[in-house]
Parts: C-alpha cells; structure tokens; sequence
C-alpha cells in the first residue's frame, strides 16, 4: 500500500534504454564525493524520509541524465531515494550498507579528537614532579642506619629515625674540667655548712653564757645593794649615838663636869658618823645605777669593758658566722651556674658526638648515599626524600604555547593512563633557562619541546603513593588574564 501523500511512485525495474548501458562510474563517483558529515546528514535524511514500504518515497522527482552515458535513473537523481532498490541494483547487502555507515560515524569520531586537540593550548609534554629534600650530616663520624625506615621507596613520615652519627673522638676537656669544678665546689659547699653549724652552735652556747652571767650580774648587784642598804642604817645608828654623846658632852661641859677635850673628841665621832651614812648612801646610789645597767645587759663597773668576755665571743662568732653564710651563698650559686654550663656543654658535646638525623618531612625514600660504616664529613648528603606533600607537574611547550602563558593562569591536567583531570594553576615559566632545582625530575630531561612550565595541583598532593613522572597533558586557559589564582579556584 503506497504511504499517504505520495507524489510518484518509483519503479524497481531497468528501463529498456538503460538495461543494456554501462554505468558511468566517474558520474557516480562525483555524485557520491561529498564530505563525512554531509554522507551522515544524508542518510539519517534518507531514513527519517523513508516510505512505511520498501519501493514508496514522498520527494520530489527531478531527473538528471548523464550525457555521456546517456543514463536516466531516478535513484541517482532524488536527494533522498529508495535504499534497498539502489543497493539491490548495485549488489549491495544491509549489512554492506550498515557498516559503511558505522565505519563512516567512527571516521567522524575519531578524526574530530585529533582536529579539536589541534586547536586547544595544549603542553607537549608533562609529567608530575616533587620536590627532593636533601638531609646532610651535621657532624663528622661514622654511620649506622636504622633498617626500618631506610629503605628505597619506603614511606617515611616526620620524625622517623633514618640514620646516626656518632663521633667517638669529640673534644670533652670543657666538659671534665666542668665537672671536676663542679666536685670542688661540692666539697667547699659540705665544709662551709659544717662550719657553719658549729659557728651557730658555739652561738648558742655563748648567749646562753651571756644570759647567765647577766643574771648573775643583776642578782649580785641586788645583793650589793641590800648590803649598801644595811650599811646605811648602821651609820644612820651610829650617826645618832654619836650625836648624842655629843650633846651630853656640851651639856657636862657646860656644867664644867669634863674637860673640852672630851667635847672636841664627841664632836669629831659625830661627824664622822654622818659622813658615813653620807658616803653609804652615795654608793646605794651607784650601786642602783650599775644595777639598772646590767639589767639592760650593760655592765658598767667592771672597769676596762661594757659588756662580758661571753658577749664578746658572741660577736666574734656572729661575724664568722655571717661570713660562713655569704660564702657559703656564692658557692651555692657557683655550684646552680657550673650545673648551667654542664648540662649546656654536655648537650653540645652531644651534638658534636652523636646526630641522629630525622626525617623532617612525610614522604618517601628518593636515594640514598651512603651505607652503615661508613665514614662522613660535616656537610656530606646522605638521604634524599621525596616530599609528597607539595605535588608539582613540569611540563615542555612550544614557543607559540609560551608566549600565551602567564604565571596564576588555570590549567588542567589529564594522566596519561586515565582518570579524573586535575585542576590548578601555573607557578613558574622557566622558558629555555636550565634553572637548577631541588625538583626530582628535571625540566631539561622533557625533550617534547624546549620551553618548560611549573604548575601546581593540590589534588595531586599525596596521591597513589606520591609516584613521580606519571605523563599526562597539561590543556592552558589562554582565554582570561591571570588574576591571584587560589587553591579554592582549582578545588
């Protein structure tokens, strides 16, 4: 059944004029050269224009006849026609016709890849870098190695002991002199506290000896003065006898019963008697004042000295003493000083004896150059790590490429072996300048092109193991100019 709408219907069988004619395969061969993607245009035309049945198409009919031939066909001639009547009149299978047109969409595929790489800013080279830290030997000596961690390739992490160096014939006079320092002021600390207590307790002693002899200072001078005290009321007695005697003497006198002799003899006894009890109490007096005195722990009646032979010594030993303590003090700091310098020499001592050499970084094991035993010099390279904490790519670019880039510019990098594109940035251009570096891979060992690219990407830090020289390509953002790229901005 013709499809609705039909406008003619094509016929399947050779004309009488064209049945016994050759076909002119250079007419066919400029009818059919057209371009990749106008074929896939044609046939998906051809099969979205395609009748229900197999010998009915809706086009328009405009034939063309080859004049040197002298062929009319309609199949040749309509831009969209029956697919199986031309492949039955040219021994065309489906599966001929199906595969053509696979391997015609495969040409288009695979030849725009290479086309659109063409045209994209692209490295023509790269390969991803970290830097090499250098660990030297700080001291002179002989090596030994702690197997663990000293292994080519072995993940390290910061801290980790890699090798020690040990010096067996480092100087240590300072340290010995300081020590023997050290023993003698120990000793003179140990004899000036011993003396020190026998100063505080021959101290002791003497002020109690004081305190004694004050006492018995006092209580003889209380003694004294009752002695005073009595002699004074002996001669106040015999003062008024005398003055009696005195008055009966003036009075006999008087009366011419004795002779003026014995008057003048009762006068003098009278006074003396006064002057005794005169003489009693000014010694009472003195005595009180010495008495007061020696209260106070002043003796003032002993003639050449104020104070007792026991206060005396006393002083003595109380200066001693003090000067015990003061020495006693600086040797004491002497002693905090020295144990200052010992623990500082001893470490430094150390330092120059024994250097343990530590892995200041976590990463790998890159190259090691040296072996247990062996000797080194201050200075001498004995490990390289691997830091893979700050994952780099070196990429070569062609001088055009160069002149494009700038350093902060956004790149992205594509691992040679598959996987998801890393995103970041360019840090350095180093051009055609062999600028050495700490990096594992140098820019000069990239012989793709002669100018070198730096670029950073922190989704590469760490990753697989921190493996170096993975190849890949480096696609550069021409487009913007560079503006403070930020690790956020490849993230």
């Amino acid at each position: 059944m013709a499809r609705k709408g039909a406008k003619k219907k094509l016929s399947t069988e050779p004309s009488p004029d064209s049945a016994e004619l050759p076909v002119d395969k250079d007419f066919l061969a400029d009818k059919l050269s057209f371009t990749a993607k106008e074929q896939h245009e044609y046939l998906e035309a051809a099969f979205a224009n395609s009748p229900v049945g197999d010998d009915e198409i809706v086009v328009p009919v405009s034939p063309i006849s080859n004049p040197s031939s002298g062929i009319t066909s309609t199949a040749y001639t309509n831009p969209f026609f029956n697919w199986r009547a031309w492949a039955d009149e040219n021994s065309l299978t489906k599966s001929m016709v199906v595969k053509s047109i696979a391997a015609l969409l495969v040409t288009v595929v695979i030849g725009w890849m290479p086309l659109q790489r063409l045209f994209a800013t692209t490295s023509a080279e790269a390969v991803t870098n970290a830097h090499v830290i250098i660990l030297r030997a700080p001291i002179d000596g002989e090596v030994s190695a702690q197997a663990a961690h000293l292994e080519l390739g072995k993940s390290v992490r910061a801290g980790d002991e890699l090798l020690t160096v040990k010096n067996p014939r480092s100087d240590s006079t300072l340290v010995d002199n300081l020590k023997r320092a050290k023993q003698e002021l120990t000793t003179t600390i140990s004899v000036l506290k011993e003396k020190k207590r026998v100063l505080e307790v021959h101290r002791s002693e003497l002020a109690a000896q004081k305190e004694r002899y004050r006492t018995s200072r006092v209580e003889q001078l209380q003694k004294r003065i009752s002695e005073i005290e009595a002699g004074i009321a002996s001669a106040k007695a015999q003062h008024e006898v005398t003055a009696k005697a005195l008055a009966r003497a003036r009075e006999l006198y008087a009366k011419g019963t004795v002779a003026e002799a014995l008057v003048e003899k009762a006068v003098r006894d009278e006074s003396v008697a006064l002057e005794t009890t005169n003489a009693q109490l000014e010694r009472l007096k003195a005595t009180q004042v010495e008495f007061a005195a020696a209260q106070q722990g002043t003796f003032v009646s002993d003639g050449y000295n104020d104070t007792s032979e026991s206060a005396q010594r006393g002083l003595e030993v109380e200066l001693q003493l003090a000067e015990v303590k003061t020495r006693l003090a600086g040797a004491i700091d002497a002693l905090a000083d020295i144990d200052l310098q010992i623990d500082r020499e001893a470490k430094r001592y150390e330092a120059l004896t024994t250097a343990v050499i530590l892995s200041n970084i976590s990463g790998r094991v890159w190259d090691v150059m040296t072996a247990p035993g062996e000797h080194v010099n201050a200075g001498q390279e004995l490990v390289r790590l691997l830091d893979c904490s700050n994952t780099t790519v070196t990429a070569s670019v062609t001088q055009t490429v160069y002149e494009k880039l700038r350093i902060g510019q956004p790149a992205t990098f594509k691992p040679s072996e598959g996987g998801i594109e890393a995103k970041g940035w360019i840090v350095g251009l180093s051009g055609l300048a062999a600028i050495a570096s700490n990096d594992a891979i140098q820019p000069k060992a990239l012989s793709g092109a002669p100018y070198h690219v730096t670029l950073r990407f922190p989704t590469l830090d760490d990753k697989e193991g921190c493996q170096v020289s993975r190849p890949g390509l480096v696609t550069f953002n021409t487009s913007n100019k560079p503006a403070n790229y930020k690790v956020s901005d490849a993230e």
